[in-house]
C-alpha cells in the first residue's frame, strides 16, 4: 500500500496527533511555504484545536510557479548538486550564505523515502485547491504572517493579499531577506516568532507595534520595526 498524501488524510493525521499529545494548553502551529498552505487549510477546518498560527511566506493559490520556484522543483527531482546550488542561490537575498552543508542537507532530505511523492502530491493538491478568499474568515486564531521582503518563491506582492481575510492576523516583513528566512535571518526570525508566541496579550493589546495587513497594504507592505512600550 502506497503512502497516502492526500490533504484530507494529512489533516486527520495531524488532528489525531494533536489530540494524542494530551497537553494542558492548545498547541500552536508554525509552518512555511507549502506547509504554510497546509496549515492554513487545517486551521480553516480545525481552528478550535490550536492556539496560534505562524505562517512564513505561505503558498497561495495565485501564480504558484515563479521562476525561482521552478528551479527548486527541478533540483529536487534531478538530485544534482549544481542544480540545487543554483536553486538555492535564486531563492535567497544574499547568495553567499548558501553553503555546501545547506545543499547537502537538502539533497539528503530529497533522498528520503517518499520525499518526492510528498512534494509532488503537495504541488498537485495546491494546484486544485479552492481559492482562499471567502474561507479564511473561519480562522479565529491569532495569526502571524512573516515574509522576506525579497522573497522570489512566494513574493508578498503575489501571495500576501490572499491572507488578508484572516481576522486576527498581523504581519512582519524581514528586510534584505528571501524565501529561507530561518536560514538567512535566523536570529531575527526566531525573535519575531518567540515574541509572538510568548507575549500572549501584548500583540493584540496595542503594546506590540505591528501593523496589520490592511494598514501595510496602504503603504506598500512596509512595516515599522518591533517596539515595546
Amino acid at each position: 500500500m502506497g503512502l497516502d498524501t492526500h490533504q484530507t488524510s494529512l489533516f486527520l493525521f495531524l488532528q489525531e496527533f494533536l489530540e494524542n499529545l494530551q497537553v494542558d494548553n492548545k498547541p500552536s502551529i508554525i509552518a512555511s511555504s507549502f506547509s504554510g498552505r497546509l496549515a492554513t487549510e487545517f486551521a480553516i477546518r480545525y481552528s478550535n484545536t490550536i492556539d496560534k498560527l505562524v505562517l512564513a511566506a505561505p503558498a497561495g493559490t495565485k501564480s504558484l510557479f515563479t521562476h525561482a520556484f521552478l528551479h527548486y522543483i527541478f533540483a529536487a527531482h534531478t538530485h544534482a548538486y549544481e542544480d540545487a546550488l543554483t536553486a538555492f542561490r535564486n531563492m535567497v537575498y544574499d547568495p553567499s550564505i548558501v553553503t555546501a552543508d545547506l545543499i547537502n542537507d537538502f539533497m539528503n532530505r530529497m533522498y528520503l523515502s517518499h520525499a518526492l511523492d510528498v512534494l509532488d502530491s503537495a504541488l498537485k493538491e495546491s494546484s486544485k485547491s479552492p481559492q482562499l478568499n471567502g474561507r479564511l474568515s473561519k480562522i479565529y486564531n491569532p495569526t502571524l504572517l512573516i515574509w522576506g521582503e525579497n522573497d522570489p518563491i512566494e513574493p508578498k506582492e503575489g501571495h500576501a493579499s490572499e491572507y488578508l481575510e484572516i481576522p486576527n492576523s498581523h504581519v512582519k516583513l524581514i528586510p534584505q531577506c528571501g524565501h529561507t528566512r530561518f536560514v538567512e535571518k535566523p536570529l531575527e526570525f526566531t525573535e519575531i516568532v518567540l515574541k509572538f508566541l510568548i507575549e500572549q496579550d501584548a500583540l493584540f493589546s496595542g503594546d506590540y507595534k505591528y501593523k496589520n495587513w490592511h494598514q501595510c497594504r496602504e503603504c506598500g507592505y512596509r512595516q515599522l520595526p518591533i517596539q515595546y512600550e
